[in-house]
């Protein structure tokens, strides 16, 4: 993999006017690349390393749980799991699935976007922020 070194987010931009990504590529993008690596929410649950039948035992929980507590909450019924999964996963329920956009700057954001402590200052960075991205998918 072919990497390079952004100065700036001036110089992000110049890169991607100048090279626009093919449209069958898609980016992610982690605040720390060393931490979230491409392994799912629920894969990084440390307990279940070594038991996946425990680990898909306890995501199966997750979601029954999930879905008793947004059933009256919803307008529409998901009609399936993956459909829940994908409601779940944007509430923060630790799911199989990964976060990827079409859009470099959305992946860029999330590469970058400081969290905001309970006393409203920002922190910095990561210094292993990064992200990824596939072509040809």
């Amino acid at each position: 993999m072919k990497k390079i070194e952004l100065h700036s987010f001036t110089h992000f931009i110049e890169l991607i006017t100048k090279n626009p990504p093919e449209k069958n590529c898609v980016f992610r993008g982690v605040q720390d690349q060393l931490e979230h690596k491409l392994i799912p929410s629920v894969g990084r649950i440390n307990k279940f390393q070594n038991d996946l039948r425990q680990l898909k035992k306890y995501e199966q929980e997750l979601l029954s749980i999930f879905k008793l507590r947004a059933y009256g909450k919803l307008k529409r019924l998901p009609r399936n799991d993956w459909e829940w999964l994908s409601i779940g996963q944007h509430y923060g329920l630790p799911t199989r699935l990964l976060d990827w956009s079409a859009s470099p700057l959305i992946a860029a954001f999330f590469a970058t976007k400081p969290d905001v402590q309970p006393s409203g200052d920002l922190t910095e960075a990561c210094e292993n922020g990064g992200g990824n991205f596939c072509c040809n998918i």
